[in-house]
């Protein structure tokens, strides 16, 4: 068994969660600025954001454009279909996932020889969790007959258990992939009251990542080998919590506990704290003359 700081570390399993604007894309977009090819699967259409980044930073950066049209089930479709791990070529305009180029549709193809010849070199970013759940509740409506998408608090009672399997599920695959993992999440403040009418009173609140239900958004930590909680300070710079409390998820096994500062890709080396920073103390290294395994193509 090798000593501790030779041990190699497996993928990184991060979660970035926080509410609106906290710049947790941004963060997870700085794993470029180290040297990593980074894909982004956006089925929140915000990765605009990672315009920002330097010039030569933007040159390892694919997005996808994965959002739901027409309050469907496309993201979820197109993420499920890409972690099965074989060569597929998605049509950004259509939303359709193939096997391979139809030269009957025109327009921006993405063309992947398959998740598993992925490596460490490459970090896949999954922008948003919220989204994706959005996207398992319509995919649920799809395949139920009844459902009401009106009466929300009725349907999320009967999705429930199928959406927290599905949960289960994707986490399973996702763990399988040889690439470095972030997903992104809003948080939600799960309340718990005992008694009724007068009586009524708040036994707990906790902080804890959006998801499909309470009971999922709990368990949903155990996926994950880092979990990161972003706060706002100021329009231009955010707390990045890598421990958690008793009542506020997170936490991480590379990055001890502590509150570090987030602005922008000028900040001091001594100041900042990126994703290279979190994966030089992971131990890992990039290889320069790495070529990831996926690519555009235009059919016009």
């Amino acid at each position: 068994m090798p000593m501790l700081d030779d041990n190699k570390q497996k993928p990184a399993r991060i979660m970035l969660y926080g509410v609106t604007k906290a710049r947790k894309t941004m963060w997870a977009g700085t794993a470029a600025m180290a040297g990593f090819s980074v894909l982004v699967f956006d089925g929140d259409d915000g990765s605009h954001v990672l315009q920002q980044l330097p010039a030569d930073a933007r040159k390892r950066v694919a997005v996808l454009n994965t959002q739901d049209i027409h309050h469907g089930s496309e993201f979820l479709n197109f993420t499920l279909n890409a972690f099965e791990g074989r060569e597929f070529a998605y049509h950004e305009a259509s939303k359709k996932t193939y096997r391979r180029v139809n030269e009957k549709e025109k327009g921006s193809w993405f063309v992947h020889d398959g998740m598993f010849k992925m490596t460490t070199n490459d970090v896949l970013i999954v922008d948003s969790w919220s989204a994706l759940t959005t996207s398992m509740f319509h995919r649920y409506a799809e395949n139920v007959p009844g459902v009401d998408l009106a009466n929300i608090d009725r349907f999320e009672r009967d999705a429930y258990a199928w959406t927290q399997n599905s949960t289960r599920n994707l986490m399973a695959t996702m763990h399988g992939l040889p690439c470095h993992i972030i997903v992104v999440a809003h948080e939600v403040i799960h309340e718990k009251y005992k008694g009724e009418g007068k009586n009524r009173e708040l036994e707990f609140s906790r902080i804890q990542p959006a998801a499909s239900s309470n009971n999922t958004s709990r368990l949903l930590g155990q996926h994950f080998s880092d979990i990161f909680r972003f706060r706002p300070d100021t329009v231009q710079q955010s707390t990045v919590d890598t421990g958690g409390r008793a009542l506020v998820e997170g936490g991480s096994r590379i990055i001890a506990p502590g509150a570090f500062k987030f602005a922008n890709y000028e900040m001091k080396p001594e100041d900042r704290f990126f994703f290279g920073d979190y994966a030089k103390k992971a131990g890992y290294r990039v290889d320069p003359d790495y070529k990831p395994p996926y690519r555009f193509v235009n059919v016009e």
